[in-house]
Formats: structure tokens, sequence, C-alpha cells
């Protein structure tokens, strides 16, 4: 990866911690290079200069101590990588919103005292090390773009980020794509996909139970005439080999989860070969 050349004194960090941090920065492998531009625009430029707000300096810091975090753990050589591709995509995400006026969070959410981090940097942290332990490539940068948009988002607390970043740790790249899918559903026409599946063209078998276990974890349903759409096995006659995707929609936790993972850019051609085997 081809990283630009920053003095120290041009960079908001200097000495051991800039090399720390451009040594970290450099492991990614699979970021763009705007992204990586981002990242050490944001990070070893002078404070705030970038983006010409005191915003900057708040989530600077806060990339600052979490990329050294990282740096000093003793992770594999893919960790490390994956990682590292994780940080630069929320790093480049964050600088564009900025960039184009968007505003941070003002609820605290970077504050820190002697005695504890703030609750962003405990969030980036949880992110990086869950982006260093998936096994599945393609997750990385959805982990990242977590934390890309949780700064901009106040309404969701600490305590909700935290059960939310546990919930997509715990779910497949496939059953990702299928959030995108289904907060989409028009771009995909579900009810043609489900008459295809009718017509035996498609074998469901092998994605029943990650769809069923998506609804277990109330991230869709079926629409009621009141309240919120219903996880299928909450439904009389429930069989998760015979749940009718067509009708599905997204439950306002999975909404929200499809908000803070940008499913909505998440590009047809990584969507069309799931939505064929639904």
């Amino acid at each position: 990866m081809v990283m630009e050349d920053l003095s120290d004194d041009e960079a908001g960090l200097s000495g051991e911690d800039a090399e720390r941090v451009r040594g970290f920065i450099s492991s990614g492998s699979e970021a763009t290079g705007a992204a990586v531009g981002g990242a050490i625009g944001l990070l070893l430029g002078p404070p705030g200069a970038v983006v010409g707000a005191a915003g900057g300096v708040l989530i600077a810091k806060t990339l600052e101590r979490g990329a050294l975090e990282i740096h000093d753990r003793v992770l594999t050589e893919r960790q490390q990588r994956r990682s590292a591709d994780a940080f630069i995509t929320a790093t480049g995400e964050i600088q564009e919103r900025l960039k184009d006026g968007e505003s941070l969070r003002d609820d605290g959410f970077f504050d820190q005292t002697d005695e504890s981090d703030s609750d962003a940097a405990e969030i980036l942290e949880g992110a990086l090390l869950k982006a260093a332990d998936t096994y599945e490539q393609k997750k990385v940068e959805y982990l990242g773009r977590f934390f890309s948009h949780l700064v901009f988002r106040p309404e969701v607390s600490k305590h909700d980020a935290v059960f939310l970043m546990e919930l997509l740790d715990r779910l497949t790249y496939g059953q990702v794509v299928m959030l995108a899918i289904f907060g989409r559903s028009v771009d995909f026409r579900l009810d043609e996909v489900m008459a295809r599946i009718s017509d035996g063209e498609f074998e469901p078998a092998s994605l029943a139970l990650e769809l069923a276990d998506l609804g277990e974890r109330g991230l869709f349903g079926y629409p009621q005439e009141k309240g919120d759409p219903m996880p299928p096995q909450h439904t009389w006659s429930y069989d998760p080999y015979d749940i009718d995707v067509s009708k599905l929609r997204l439950t306002p936790i999975g909404r929200l989860l499809f908000e803070l993972l940008g499913l909505d850019e998440m590009p047809d051609e990584e969507m069309r070969p799931v939505a064929r085997n639904l």
C-alpha cells in the first residue's frame, strides 16, 4: 500500500507515536487509495486542518488513540491487516462526511476522563477487534462503516451500539447481504424471487436457517396491521423452510442496523448472488 510521506513537523502526531500510527495504517490491504488518504490526512496532518473545525480534532484524537491501541496489541499479520482495513474505511468515510458539512454528535460521546476512555474510543476499539477476529474479509468494511455512521447518530446510545456490534459479530456476511436486500426490497422484487422459489428454480434449504436466525434475532418479520413487523417465529404455522421472503420487512432494529452499516450503498453485484438463492 502506498503511503503519503509526511514529515513529523507537518503531522498532528510526532515522533514515535506518528510512526506507530503510520505503521498501523500501512498494514492495511483492501482499503482504497482515497480512504488511505483520508486516514493519513485526518491523523497525520495538523489537528483540525483537514476539516477546518473543532469536530475534526475530537474525532482525530479518538482515532489516534484507537490506532495506537490496536498497533500495540499482539496480533497476527492477518488480524492487523483486517483491523487496519476497517480503520481506514471508517476514517475515510468520516472525513468525507465532515467535508460535506455534516456534524459529529455532541452528546458527550467523545468525552473522556482520567479514569476512563470515551464511549467513542471503546466502540472503536471493539469494532477494530471484531474486524481483526472475523474470518470473513467482506465483513471488515461494514465494521468500519458501523463506527463511521455511529459518530453522526446521537440518538444511538453506547448501550445500543454495543448490543448492535455484538449482534453484527454473530451474523454471517451472507446475513448482512440479506439485510441489505430486505432493506431494498423494491429494488430486488422479492415477490419475483419467491415465485421462482415456488417454481423449484432455487433450493432454499441452504439459506432457510440463516433467514430463520435473522427473524429470531428480531431483524425482520411480516408486516402487521398495527405495530412493527413480527418475526416469522412468532406467527401461526411457522416453518423455517417455508418463509415467504416476498413479505418480509425490516423491523426498527433491523432498519437501524441497515443504516449504521450503510447497506443502502452495498453494490448490486454483492447482493445478486444471494438474492438469486433466497
